[in-house]
């Protein structure tokens, strides 16, 4: 027996130490490629909005940065291309200024994902420009007229998600891709002083990728 445990003990010694590192560590989700949105699985919150927010949409509602919308246009940015927002590194304006419910609610035909250690990339092509930290689990964002946004970000295994508090109300975004179908879904609540809605965006890879 003795010589057993020996045995065992020099095969773990000749592993080399990054290996046995890499191993241990834990596994993240990750979100890489083009993504084309399928619209016949996606859902679109217009009558919830109008069953808590009286039927407007108009109109700054200051959830707290950019939500599941995107501010896209059909067909992956169509018409003609706009300057990408500045960003500060959080998925919000580089002013913290937040949304209107319009943009929020604004379905992106086409989405670009790029994620490193530290950022995953978002990009609408021709539109839009969005960056969350993976890396960091708090954070704050503060406007020009001092409001304070709480970012919290959540990246386990097979899901990122994502939450922005403001005075206004919150915003939570959920990222997963379906065992079954290998397709992207994401999941946006929206919670607000006036009341609350959720819907959910259902995302292929794009074919001509």
């Amino acid at each position: 027996m003795r010589q057993i445990v020996l045995g065992v003990i020099v095969g773990l010694s000749s592993i080399p130490a990054n290996v046995r590192a890499q191993d241990s560590s834990p596994k993240r989700f990750t979100l890489s490629g083009t993504w084309d949105l399928d619209v016949a699985k996606s859902q679109e919150p217009q009558n919830q909005m109008r069953r808590s927010y009286g039927g407007g949409m108009g109109g700054r509602g200051g959830f707290g940065g950019r939500g599941g919308g995107y501010g896209g246009r059909r067909g992956g940015g169509g018409g003609r291309p706009e300057t990408p927002p500045a960003d500060n590194g959080q998925g919000g304006d580089a002013n913290g200024s937040g949304t209107n419910m319009r943009e929020l609610t604004t379905p992106a035909y086409r989405l670009m994902f790029a994620q490193s250690d530290s950022m995953l990339t978002i990009t609408v092509p021709g539109n839009s420009i969005r960056r969350i930290r993976v890396d960091r689990a708090e954070a704050e964002d503060t406007s020009l007229d001092g409001r304070i946004t709480k970012i919290k970000t959540k990246l386990e295994e097979k899901k990122l998600t994502v939450e922005r508090e403001s005075p206004m109300g919150k915003t939570t975004e959920s990222y997963e891709i379906d065992k079954d179908t290998g397709e992207l879904v994401i999941k946006t609540k929206v919670s607000g002083k006036r009341g609350s809605f959720d819907f959910k965006r259902v995302y292929a890879k794009a074919k001509d990728q």
